[in-house]
């Protein structure tokens, strides 16, 4: 399962840096620099729906070491 959860990490890693990233490439390349207000709410909701993900994903990835660890024989079970 940790293979998982690290492809998993990696995969919303890169969503979370591409829901900020390309605007602010943008950004650099023309000398007004505006946002709409729908862009902002979407990109702030896109960086707070990503950003708690990988929170979350890595909650689980501490647990299941902690399982791994400390209760190797339940491993299969618990998980």
């Amino acid at each position: 399962p940790m293979y998982f959860f690290l492809s998993f990490l990696s995969f919303v890693d890169i969503c979370y840096s591409s829901a900020t990233a390309p605007k602010l490439i943008a950004d650099f390349q023309v000398k007004v620099n505006s946002i709409s207000f729908v862009a902002c709410v979407v990109q702030l909701f896109c960086a707070h729906v990503f950003g708690c993900t990988v929170i979350f994903s890595l909650t689980v990835m501490d647990f299941d070491r902690y399982v791994a660890i400390c209760k190797s024989l339940h491993y299969t079970t618990i998980m």
